[in-house]
């Protein structure tokens, strides 16, 4: 009886670890149009979140090994317009957390990501 209650304790245990990575973003956007926005893990073009954020505001969320494929490194794009360049930032880990800003340059979008102490 109590090594059952041990070996469900172990699996609770390995499960909430498991769950328990997850980067927590703060994005801001500091153009004057909605900015599209793209995370990818790195080495696995196929575990992609896209969302939107609106013209000069701000979204908090979190990315997790669900939304990366098991993966932990990851890049975030945005963009306003498909014809000019995006800003990216690159090889963000889900162990940390990150304040990141786009901001609008005469070239396209510019991206900043800060670590969160």
């Amino acid at each position: 009886m109590l090594k059952r209650h041990l070996q469900y304790l172990a699996l609770g245990i390995l499960v909430s670890t498991n769950y328990g990575l997850a980067s927590t973003l703060h994005v801001t956007n500091h153009n004057k149009k909605p900015v599209k926005v793209k995370i990818v893990a790195k080495e696995d073009s196929k575990a992609v979140t896209k969302m939107e954020i609106p013209a000069e505001q701000q979204s908090t969320f979190t990315v997790d090994t669900e939304h990366l494929n098991g993966k932990s490194v990851y890049s975030i794009k945005g963009d306003t317009n498909p014809f000019t360049p995006g800003g990216k930032c690159n090889d963000l880990n889900i162990e940390k957390d990150y304040k990141v800003t786009f901001k609008d340059d005469k070239a396209g979008t510019s991206c900043v990501a800060e670590l969160i102490k």
